[in-house]
């Protein structure tokens, strides 16, 4: 492969593409554009780069030791929430940051917002 994208026919106009990584990879999405097609015609993109993100992943657990699932986790600073998620049947979650710092873990029922 030598690293480009074919897309077409598009019409003309303008558009953005969002790239996101698969299969919950530690990537930030981005976006290329937006970019302008002047008449119609198929677009070829060249290689993107996604930037590594920080995760902060665990395993909620209750006092027996079981999983605990559909726990809302929300990691949040002094002016805004960072990420969230919500834990699995296995009671794992798993939160991308983009930027590091100090931040505070927050646990709610999310069956109960």
């Amino acid at each position: 492969m030598d690293g480009t994208y074919q897309l077409g026919p598009l019409a003309a106009g303008e558009l953005s593409i969002d790239v996101a990584p698969c299969d919950d990879q530690p990537y930030l999405p981005t976006t290329i554009g937006p970019l302008t097609i002047a008449t119609a015609a198929e677009l070829v993109v060249g290689d993107t780069t996604l930037t590594r993100g920080t995760v902060v992943s665990g395993t909620v657990r209750d006092g027996g030791g079981s999983p605990v699932p559909d726990v809302c986790v929300q990691l949040s600073d002094d002016t805004h929430v960072a990420g969230s998620d919500e834990t699995g049947s296995d009671g794992t979650y798993g939160v991308l940051l983009a930027d590091g710092g100090d931040f505070r873990v927050q646990f709610v029922d999310c069956r109960d917002t």
